[in-house]
């Protein structure tokens, strides 16, 4: 909110400004909002000319993979076999403790 309102008073223009806070229902809502100042020919300021996005789904998204993520690696540490992944490009992404004990080798 601190960068809001100092863009704000400053009559900025601002691109990617994030709010986050809660809808008339108390749900999570979040914003993306981009936009310009508008003068008059005087040099009169009028306002903003811009356009705001509701990100919400989007974020909550994020916050559930991030979780999923979170939980998949505890089940893979913890697995009582050796695991080890690999990305698209062969390189090792994750070791589970298991593997470490049995080989003496950790993810570098």
């Amino acid at each position: 909110l601190e960068e809001f309102e100092r863009v704000m008073t400053a009559h900025l223009p601002f691109s990617g400004l994030r709010q986050d806070g809660h809808g008339p229902d108390g749900q999570p809502l979040h914003l993306v909002a981009n936009g310009r100042p508008v003068v008059a020919a005087d040099g009169t300021f009028l306002g903003y000319r811009g356009a705001t996005r509701d990100v919400t789904q989007l974020v909550l998204a994020e916050k559930q993979a991030v979780r999923s993520t979170r939980r998949a690696e505890t089940y893979l540490d913890n697995a009582p076999a050796a695991i080890i992944l690999k990305d698209r490009d062969l390189r090792f992404t994750h070791v589970n403790s298991t593997y470490t004990e049995w080989s003496g080798r950790t993810l570098a």
